[in-house]
């Protein structure tokens, strides 16, 4: 099996037990989930990424995954900067 198998079949495993406890936005998928993650290992192996940037960048995405998409994020920080004013 290629990585992206093996990746693809991982994140799947871990993505059903989420999705199982509502724990994850429903229609994020496993292929999505990959893409990602592939993405991001192509950067950190371009750029020459130490550890701590390439965790930052994945804590990105979880964040994505889980909390919504980007636009919910940016509306929740106006939000908080608008409070703050």
């Amino acid at each position: 099996r290629s990585k992206c198998e093996v990746l693809r079949s991982a994140s799947e495993k871990v993505l059903d037990r989420l999705h199982a406890e509502d724990a994850l936005r429903a229609d994020v998928d496993a292929l999505q989930v990959a893409r990602l993650v592939g993405g991001v290992a192509t950067v950190a192996d371009d750029g020459g990424l130490d550890e701590t940037s390439v965790r930052a960048m994945l804590a990105v995405v979880l964040l994505l995954t889980i909390a919504g998409t980007a636009l919910e994020l940016v509306l929740v920080a106006h939000d908080e900067k608008t409070e703050q004013c």
